[in-house]
This record gives C-alpha cells, sequence and structure tokens, in this order.
C-alpha cells in the first residue's frame, strides 16, 4: 500500500512538479546477452572488464537506424526494451547520433563498465514493484481473489532466495488460472503479475511487468486522472524506481 508521503509525491508528477530537472550528463546504455551479443546475436560487443574498452570501429557513410549505426539506450529508454538480456554495459558515445525516441544510433561508442545491479534479483524485485501498483485495478473487479498477489509475493520471495523454482511457478500457474478469466485492465494488471514471476526474467517480446502496468493504467486512468496523463506518471514513477535499483 502506498504511504501519504508516495500518494503526495504521485500528484506532483501528475501536475508537474517534483520532477527531476536534468542537472548532469545524460547516460547511455546497451543491453546484451551474457557473451557480448545483441539479442539479434548479429554482432557481438566488447566487454569492459575492470576497465573501458577502446573505442569501435566507427560507423561509415550516414546513419540509420537498424542498418548501420550502433544502438543504444538512454535509462528512459531502457523501460521500452525491458530485460531484454543479463548485462547492461555503460557506454560512451561521441559526434551525431539518429533516433526514433525508441533508441539511439551512434557513429563512436565505446564501452565504459558494466552495471552490476542489473541482476535477476534487482530485476525481478523492479518487475514485482510495478505490478503491485497496478494491482488494485484487478482487486477491485475481483476482490476475492488472490492469486495475482500471491504471485507477486512469490516473485519477491524468489528473488530474495526464500522459495525455490516450484514454488514459484506454483504462484505463477495460479495467476494464470487468473488471467484466463481477466479482460481489459485487469488483463493488463494480472499479466504484469505473472511476468513478475516468471520462470526467467530476461524477455525478449518486451512485454514486461513494467510495460503491463502502463497498459493497464492507459486504459483506466487513476481517479480523476486522464488516461494519458495516468499513463505518463506510471513511467515516470517506474523511472524513478528503476533508477534506485540500478543506483544511476
Amino acid at each position: 500500500m502506498e504511504t501519504k508521503a508516495e500518494k503526495e509525491s504521485y500528484f506532483k508528477l501528475l501536475n508537474g512538479d517534483g520532477m527531476e530537472t536534468k542537472t548532469k550528463k545524460e547516460r547511455y546504455f546497451k543491453i546484451l546477452n551474457a557473451d557480448g551479443t545483441t539479442y539479434t546475436r548479429e554482432f557481438q560487443w566488447p566487454i569492459p572488464n575492470g576497465k573501458s574498452c577502446d573505442w569501435l570501429p566507427p560507423i561509415k557513410g550516414r546513419l540509420a537506424l537498424c542498418r548501420n549505426a550502433y544502438h543504444v539506450l538512454t535509462l528512459s529508454q531502457l523501460l521500452e526494451w525491458g530485460p531484454e538480456g543479463p548485462l547492461l554495459v555503460e557506454v560512451e558515445i561521441r559526434n551525431k547520433s539518429v533516433t526514433d525516441g525508441k533508441k539511439i544510433g551512434v557513429r563512436n561508442v565505446r564501452p565504459l563498465r558494466i552495471i552490476e545491479q542489473w541482476n535477476e534479483t534487482t530485476l525481478r524485485l523492479f518487475e514485482a514493484d510495478c505490478a503491485e501498483r497496478v494491482l488494485p485495478l484487478f482487486e477491485k473487479t475481483h476482490p476475492d481473489d488472490f492469486r495475482p498477489r500471491k504471485a507477486i509475493q512469490a516473485a519477491r520471495g524468489f528473488a530474495l532466495g526464500q522459495i525455490d523454482m516450484d514454488v514459484l511457478k506454483t504462484a505463477w500457474q495460479a495467476a494464470e488460472f487468473s488471467w484466463f478469466k481477466t479482460e481489459d485492465v485487469a488483463w493488463y494488471a494480472t499479466w504484469a503479475a505473472m511476468r513478475a514471476a516468471g520462470k526467467v526474467i530476461w524477455n525478449f517480446s518486451g512485454e514486461d511487468a513494467a510495460k503491463n502496468a502502463r497498459n493497464a493504467v492507459r486504459i483506466i486512468g487513476r481517479g480523476t486522472v486522464s488516461r494519458d496523463a495516468a499513463w505518463k506518471a506510471e513511467w515516470q514513477w517506474q523511472l524513478q524506481r528503476l533508477s534506485f535499483y540500478l543506483n544511476t
């Protein structure tokens, strides 16, 4: 349950107050598989091992997303992609770049360091937090069904080493039965709980708990707040929460 301070902070965000101003240089990241390959496995990035890597060979010719560029993400854009791989590397870029809002294409880049906080424990806790935020939207129409709530509790318990995979799987399967009976906002809220309690947190479909939580509030809004405003506030809350877990 949200504290009074959290609720006040939430409404400040909706009113445009309390948002962090950009007082420090933008940071950029790359999500990779454990061996340094991208999720499409088309290119293998060097992995920094205690020290920064050299600059990668510069991209020649005209920059073009998905065709001729190194792709990197801001912290905000990480929310769009979700936990696509087990390795998050902070990178440095220089010179010109192109973007479609969801990713950035650059000509020059070098890997700086591995973000150690990007791991299954912290990301599962983050996913559980996101799912719990929209749980009341499910319980409002299904007040006697506690299976999604138990799935979120199981996700946290597994992340902290308090339960094993069998218990987590049982909680996930129970939440799935709830999901079968839902639609609209409750569907997304339940799916968020299921994603948090999934067997594998690394997700290549983009349908993680955070995204489903945002979809849930976009359908219904929050109280007297419009759907778009609620979605933006949820995004901002998730961004601050992810920054907290990653210590960025």
